[in-house]
């Protein structure tokens, strides 16, 4: 580099505020080291040529690092960026830790220990915690506590990581009341929202979300104790896991069957239970049994209200009808 012009492409250099010349043509980087000083006070540097990898290293959805270009890095330095990527999620967890008071994460053991999360949901659940009250103090007009995030910051990640572990806003308040926290309802789902928009900008639709909570209803189902006994009852001779397993996949046809634009508004965790009520009739008809599963046994195991179940099993057994 000789007068400050790039030594490939012989086009001026331009100083970036990190103090390095880089040529806008080419993207070679420049990066300066101050020697000495001389009697006049004025500064010698000595010049290093560096790879073009601009300014930012981005990760794409495969785990790669690429470059400016969009270009994976080689494996060597793969390993080397992957490393820091490590450091910076563990320095992001012990900032979380460290605004987290120790009543909160007496919390997240208590509530992780009864859903039986892994370590990465509570290492991502801490990591996104401190994500959120740097992303949330721009919003100066909304306040929310420490504890409104940390459980929107929950929500999220059981809904978009964890198998079988999605809940419902009135789920994760309860959860949270249970442990003797002060929250509400409507702001932890407002903080949600706006954590999920402007920091994981992730989108979950619909049908997606009923599928998530037909998952996790039928797995409690077929763990249930009231499963096993009302097949005894109707002596029925399978196990609850074969039962619920073809109920689960009766349910899912069920759903592909419904147009979910018509019934968009409504819970999709009362819309996946109404919808394993009505898959639990058919099956059993098939089999030419009673159903061993009321409405108020699913009511009972999904812990949700019997006439919600009920209301939305009549208006999708109507939707049904007309699919036909």
């Amino acid at each position: 580099m000789k007068n400050d012009l790039c030594d490939k492409c012989n086009v001026r250099l331009i100083r970036t505020k990190e103090n390095n010349l880089v040529c806008p043509n080419c993207g070679l980087v420049y990066s300066s080291e101050i020697l000495m000083t001389t009697e006049n006070g004025e500064s010698l540097e000595k010049i290093f040529p560096t790879l073009p990898l601009g300014s930012k290293i981005t990760r794409s959805s495969s785990g790669l690092f690429l470059d400016v270009l969009n270009k994976p890095l080689v494996p060597k330095e793969q390993v080397k960026f992957n490393m820091l990527k490590r450091i910076d999620d563990k320095m992001k967890i012990y900032e979380a830790s460290s605004i987290l008071n120790s009543r909160l994460l007496n919390t997240l053991n208590k509530i992780s220990s009864e859903l039986n999360l892994s370590k990465k949901h509570i290492a991502d659940t801490a990591i996104l915690f401190s994500k959120a009250i740097k992303t949330l103090k721009n919003f100066n007009n909304l306040k929310f506590t420490y504890t409104t995030i940390f459980a929107a910051c929950l929500f999220l990640i059981l809904r978009f990581e964890a198998t079988n572990k999605v809940v419902n806003l009135t789920e994760i308040t309860k959860m949270f009341e249970k442990y003797g926290h002060r929250v509400s309802k409507s702001k932890i789902g407002w903080c949600a929202f706006l954590i999920n928009k402007n920091v994981l900008n992730n989108f979950i639709g619909f049908e997606k979300l009923i599928k998530l909570y037909i998952e996790r209803y039928t797995t409690l189902l077929a763990n249930s104790e009231i499963t096993s006994n009302k097949l005894k009852m109707r002596k029925i001779e399978s196990n609850s896991v074969f039962f619920i397993s073809l109920v689960k996949k009766e349910a899912l046809n069920l759903l592909n069957r419904i147009n979910t634009q018509e019934i968009q508004g409504r819970n999709p965790y009362i819309i996946a239970a109404a919808l394993i009520y009505l898959a639990n009739k058919k099956v059993s008809k098939e089999m030419k049994v009673r159903p061993p599963l009321s409405l108020q046994d699913i009511a009972n195991v999904c812990n949700l209200k019997r006439f919600s179940i009920r209301d939305n099993a009549i208006y999708l057994y109507e939707k049904l009808k007309n699919a036909i």
